[in-house]
């Protein structure tokens, strides 16, 4: 590591490898399941027109 990432890592205080992921089925809208926070990302999604290859 470089002495700037030495001296980071020394004043951050260490965390859990998954400190920043919830916990399985914690991310679910009250009385619903995981596809109620999917669903509309994937309506979205599949609403979106394929674009073809780029030319160069």
């Amino acid at each position: 590591m470089s002495g700037t990432a030495h001296r980071h890592a020394a004043r951050v205080p260490p965390r859990d490898a998954v400190a920043s992921v919830p916990a399985q089925g914690r991310v679910v809208p009250a009385g619903r399941g995981h596809f109620a926070v999917l669903t509309p990302y994937l309506r979205r999604w599949e609403a979106m027109e394929v674009r073809g290859p780029l030319r160069r």
